[in-house]
């Protein structure tokens, strides 16, 4: 299983990482924790530059407003990454765990990163440009 995962990741992933020179985000220094995700092991065999990437992209997206538990009071968008309700079903359904769940926001932490790591190593970067992170 890992070795197929780190497989697919040698073939999703740029050999130089983010492009175009980008370097990760450096968190405010009021956050204790710089990586302010789940924790979990869905990250252990995750490029840096994509937990930071992610780190970028909540901040961004939802911070200030709950977090995992953000909601969109003007669109679809909801979870920590701000996924659209249709774009969160989509991706779901390839992401064990994740398809029992209709909105991002209703997700567990581990799980919204499980469904965002998938959806960057399978081409889905460019959902977030116009949050100025690396390599959006």
């Amino acid at each position: 299983m890992i070795e197929a995962f780190v497989t697919t990741l040698a073939l999703a992933l740029p050999a130089d990482g983010p492009r175009e020179g980008s370097r990760p985000q450096q968190a405010p220094k009021s956050q204790p924790n710089r990586w302010q995700d789940s924790g979990a092991s869905v990250w252990e065999d995750t490029p840096t530059w994509i937990r930071d990437l992610g780190l970028c992209i909540r901040r961004h997206e939802s911070l200030h407003a709950g977090h995992y538990n953000a909601e969109n009071p003007s669109s679809t968008a909801s979870g920590a990454y701000q996924f659209l309700d249709g774009t969160w079903r989509g991706i779901a359904k390839w992401v064990k765990g994740a398809e029992g769940y209709r909105r991002a926001s209703d997700a567990p932490p581990m799980i919204q990163d499980k469904v965002f790591i998938h959806s960057i190593l399978h081409g889905g970067i460019h959902a977030w440009n116009g949050t100025w992170c690396p390599g959006t």
